[in-house]
């Protein structure tokens, strides 16, 4: 890895890229290592021009706005920058008094529907924000103490390392709960969540095809036999029904019906 990797926290895949948030920005690697680029001094490539000076990035996330996220400790703060082209866009900050509090920013997370999670605070707390005008959706508080790393699943379910109680609080729809508090968690600070395998219901006695949901990027790609057919298609929150064509090695018809934005099957057809 590059010299200018000091300190790294938070790492993000995406678009095949590693994102590695550390003590002063995000610099950023291809699948094989090599230096792409860094975020965080105008000096660097890409240039960030007019945004704060970086002490301490802990955290970052990318959102289905096209836009970069990083929490800074020192900032007290959620920075974004334009993905593109790494163009300084704004910060997102706030007190007690003039909510969002983004007091002790110690992670983020970011799910399709343009909300925003950032965890932190002392004792602590984790923010749901509406990214579409900034404001604060709700604060959750229970169970929490010094909240590092998050983790969303399809349902948007957020999962929280929980520090200083060393477990895993669960968030939903505003309520938390303590989703698992192993004796072997101590200090917990990262959490990530895998792709979601599931089998398909065929009409043909060939049980072979299955798909795929990767729940940071949800996609839905065709396997058969462990080898990809078609093309991956992105599910946003916009999606409601598809239908995905493709064909086997055999030259057969492959025939998916898709209801529902994070792929539950509804009817598999092989021709």
């Amino acid at each position: 890895m590059a010299s200018t990797v000091g300190q790294p926290y938070g790492l993000t895949w995406h678009d095949d890229e590693l994102y590695v948030a550390t003590t002063k920005g995000v610099e950023y690697f291809s699948s094989s290592g090599t230096v792409l680029g860094y975020f965080g001094d105008a000096s660097q490539s890409p240039a960030t021009s007019g945004a704060p000076t970086l002490y301490s990035v802990l955290d970052v996330v990318f959102c289905p706005d096209d836009r970069m996220y990083i929490v800074d400790l020192v900032e007290d703060g959620i920075i974004y920058y334009q993905e593109s082209d790494g163009t300084y866009l704004g910060t997102i900050s706030g007190t007690s008094s003039s909510p969002p509090d983004t007091d002790h920013p110690l992670g983020l997370a970011c799910n399709s529907d343009s909300v925003i999670y950032q965890s932190g605070g002392d004792p602590g707390r984790v923010n749901e924000i509406d990214l579409t005008d900034d404001s604060l959706i709700l604060s959750a508080t229970s169970l929490i103490d010094e909240p590092y790393g998050m983790g969303i699943d399809g349902n948007s379910t957020v999962y929280i390392a929980n520090k200083d109680d060393d477990n895993i609080v669960k968030l939903v729809n505003g309520t938390t709960s303590v989703f698992t508090s192993l004796n072997t968690i101590d200090d917990p600070r990262g959490i990530t969540l895998g792709p979601v395998y599931a089998p398909l219901t065929s009409t043909s006695s060939d049980s072979s095809p299955s798909y795929l949901v990767n729940n940071d990027e949800p996609e839905f790609t065709i396997l058969y036999s462990g080898a990809a057919f078609g093309d991956t298609m992105e599910l946003k929150s916009s999606t409601t029904t598809f239908t995905v064509d493709a064909t086997d090695p055999e030259g057969d018809a492959i025939i998916i019906s898709i209801l529902d934005k994070y792929a539950i099957c509804q009817t598999v057809q092989l021709l």
